[in-house]
């Protein structure tokens, strides 16, 4: 009995021990919650004054860089790369903690440091750092200022990867500092919302290419928006490579097979390489953004921009040529291969002269040294695409135009098809001979519900993006629509390549002595050879 209670008392106290041994060490707080009091003055009590904040011994603890590791505080793996200011000393040091004992508001850089193109940069004209408070009084949001007596700043990142955003112009990101050091959201995902000093950081920002200083707030990227934004960006390259893929072939079935080489074909071909281009450049960028030097990304960023304006001016110019086909209005002078090549030249010109304007207001506002910062389109700034606030005057207004324009277009051609078929329909039961099945009035009729799909899988699509970027709310709501966007290619090359016409020439050109009834199970299902269209094989 005596030998029991002796061997459980030495097993109970070797737990204590190892206990102590093993988290005797731990400091009093988190080091993202502290700060360096190694210059601050020490008193009889063991206490530190550093600040005007007096550290009891209890809130002290010495901070070993080469030795302790935080999981909470990313010091060298920052957001803003090339940081200037170190926000830890590399040495051992004294820290003490400082939110145990005040009000905790962060700074994204060190004290006399702000942003510079995403850059923390110590410079001498930068504002004292007095972030506006604010707090509630009957239901109002109330302005108390700056009282520093009872705040404490605290700096670095703490955001989970170091993963966060810029909250930009927009409902959603309205943000206020409260009292209580947190951040006070009213409008995130459609409620208020508190976020506490862990989640966010604020510091004043600009360009590179400006002077005046501007207050800007971070947040990081939370659990679920951070599954969203890891689940979007792995299925969205997916989904672009995908896409390329089949734009490219595309490209290539209408290159190899002469019967295609109409106006119509070219124009597709012009659109499906415009595209082609864009997707490529976006998945790059998507795949390689942390390899990518601030003017590589510039670059990639603008011959996107220039590829994507250019595909939207395409899909207008297929809209107009079926209008045209049916409007009943006199074609170019000449034969009729003269007169294709006068019209394609037309769209050519017209195309990339719509295109050339407004990819020249965007680098004007973009380079100019006067334009505010959030006047430009910010190509590189925050990311290699256009930054949030600049999105719908330099991309969406111009594609948002384009598309009610085509909306106008096909709404004309449809109702001068049905009144066609009408007129046709009443001539054949008083049995008028004039008026007979036309065969290009036929085939300018399938053109046209060949243009209806894909502008409806494209002009219905963007205009999803259009609305998932002004509604803003729950992400989980766009990211189908988002994906969708990314496969564009694969439904382009499903109306324009996956038809018995077109596999039927693609026998004719590869297998001229190759029977038509051997052809490939997927495509025979598909496709029934009996179902091929007779019509003839140069309309789409």
């Amino acid at each position: 009995m005596y030998a029991r209670t002796v061997f459980w008392i030495l097993f109970i106290c070797v737990i204590v021990l190892s206990t102590k041994l093993a988290y005797g060490s731990k400091p009093p707080c988190l080091l993202s919650e502290s700060s360096d009091i190694q210059k601050g003055e020490k008193r009889k009590d063991g206490s530190v004054f550093f600040e005007g904040i007096s550290y009891p011994k209890k809130y002290q603890f010495m901070y070993n860089p080469s030795e302790d590791v935080s999981d909470d505080f990313e010091s060298n793996i920052d957001f803003f790369l090339n940081t200037t200011a170190a926000l830890i000393p590399d040495e051992p040091h004294l820290r003490g903690c400082t939110c145990k004992l005040r009000t905790c508001v962060r700074k994204c850089c060190a004290i006399g440091s702000g942003l510079v193109d995403r850059k923390c940069v110590e410079d001498q004209s930068i504002p004292k750092f007095a972030p506006n408070l604010y707090y509630h009084r009957n239901g109002d949001l109330k302005y108390l200022g700056w009282k520093s007596a009872k705040y404490a700043i605290v700096v670095g990142n703490t955001c989970a990867n170091g993963s966060r955003y810029i909250l930009e112009i927009h409902p959603s990101d309205i943000n206020y500092l409260y009292i209580n050091g947190s951040l006070l959201l009213p409008n995130f995902n459609g409620k208020p919302t508190f976020f506490d000093h862990k989640s966010y950081c604020i510091d004043f920002a600009r360009s590179s290419n400006e002077t005046t200083w501007t207050s800007n707030t971070l947040l990081c990227m939370h659990t679920e928006e951070q599954f969203q934004n890891d689940l979007t960006f792995k299925i969205f390259p997916v989904g672009l490579v995908i896409s390329i893929i089949f734009l490219i072939l595309t490209f290539l079935v209408y290159l190899v097979l002469p019967e295609l080489h109409t106006i119509h074909g070219k124009v597709l071909m012009h659109y499906v390489g415009a595209l082609a281009v864009a997707y490529s450049l976006l998945a790059f960028i998507q795949i390689s953004t942390k390899s990518i030097s601030d003017g590589e990304c510039v670059s990639y960023g603008m011959i996107c921009y220039i590829a994507f304006i250019l595909s939207f001016f395409w899909l207008n110019i297929m809209s107009f040529d079926i209008w045209w086909a049916f409007s009943g209005k006199g074609g170019f002078r000449g034969g009729v291969r003269e007169a294709e090549r006068k019209k394609f030249l037309c769209y050519l010109c017209y195309a990339w002269f719509g295109t050339l304007v407004i990819f020249s207001i965007s680098a004007a506002m973009q380079f100019h040294t006067e334009v505010p910062e959030k006047y430009s389109p910010g190509f590189g700034i925050y990311k290699c695409w256009l930054q949030d606030a600049a999105i719908f005057p330099y991309f969406y207004l111009p594609m948002l135009v384009l598309i009610v324009i085509n909306v106008g277009l096909f709404s004309a051609t449809a109702f001068k098809i049905c009144t066609i078929k009408r007129d046709t329909r009443v001539l054949r039961q008083e049995g008028s001979t004039k008026h007979t099945s036309n065969s290009k009035v036929e085939d300018d009729t399938q053109r046209f519900w060949l243009y209806m799909k894909l502008f409806l899988v494209m002009g219905v699509n963007w205009t999803m993006e259009i609305l998932s970027w002004a509604v803003g709310g729950s992400k989980w709501l766009w990211i189908v629509t988002d994906v969708f966007n990314s496969v564009q290619g694969l439904v382009i090359f499903l109306i324009f390549v996956f038809k018995p016409k077109i596999k039927k020439l693609l026998i004719k050109r590869f297998l001229p002595k190759h029977p038509s009834k051997i052809m490939n199970p997927i495509l025979m299902a598909c496709c029934p050879t009996d179902k091929i269209i007779t019509t003839d094989a140069t309309s789409i």
